[in-house]
């Protein structure tokens, strides 16, 4: 599949990922009720999660249980899904906020019917093309992210607040989802003309007046590309030096 097909199909199926979501929350009875109960989201999925996984300590067992194909990519994972036991595991070392994404993503693997056909089938990393596994990755993220906000609840709950950086913030307390998550969430959806640059940690160079930090990733509002496009950002920035010996 090339990428020009593999982003219509993603588009194509977002409406339908959130469809998906939107049931389950339903059934829960958790839509503009945050955060969602996480447990109840994976009992209505007809999933048990088997709890959280020490994935060197139990790297023989898991190679045993999914295969060789896990070899490779076994310190980058976060969860795992079990079709055929029904069970998620997710990995010990996250962040406590991270826990409920990564779960609701294995759900999405399972809930979504055309990622559930073909996993229930056998195909596995082996066996799925590259952009396959990527679409299907992008997907899953997408269906935990609907979760974790709720569809549109945290967009509209976001629209009636003061456009200004605490606004998520404080809602990513509310909705149970991490500040990185919330803010990129609200700068996507929002209707106003805004950006937002998440850089590394910045540091001080040598020869340098301010410290400096390289741009990671750019979020944009579908209005800030309406009327400026991508605009060609510097790869790094730089901001005034901080007194060691200030609070």
């Amino acid at each position: 599949m090339n990428s020009r097909a593999q982003t219509a199909q993603a588009v194509q199926s977002n409406g339908e990922i959130e469809a998906f979501a939107r049931k389950l929350l339903d059934q829960v009875g958790a839509y503009g009720k945050p955060p969602t109960p996480e447990a109840a989201i994976i009992e209505v999925a007809a999933l048990v999660k088997h709890g959280e996984l020490d994935l060197e300590a139990e790297r023989e067992s898991l190679l045993k249980r999914f295969g060789a194909a896990l070899i490779s990519g076994l310190r980058k994972i976060r969860g795992l899904l079990d079709l055929q036991d029904r069970v998620i595991f997710v990995t010990s070392d996250l962040h406590e906020k991270r826990k409920p994404f990564v779960a609701f993503h294995e759900v999405g693997h399972s809930v979504i019917p055309w990622q559930s056909d073909v996993l229930c089938r056998g195909d596995d990393d082996l066996s799925l093309s590259p952009s396959t596994k990527q679409l299907f990755e992008a997907e899953a993220s997408s269906f935990a992210a609907s979760l974790i906000f709720q569809v549109d609840a945290f967009d509209i709950e976001a629209r009636d607040c003061p456009f200004a950086i605490r606004t998520p913030i404080l809602l990513a307390d509310r909705y149970g989802a991490s500040y990185h998550s919330a803010l990129r969430r609200y700068v996507e959806r929002h209707k106003s003309v805004c950006a937002l640059l998440i850089l590394d940690q910045a540091i001080q160079v040598v020869g340098q007046p301010r410290k400096l930090g390289c741009v990671r990733y750019i979020v944009l509002s579908k209005q800030f590309k309406g009327q400026f496009g991508h605009p060609d950002w510097p790869h790094v920035f730089g901001g005034p030096m901080v007194d060691d010996h200030m609070g």
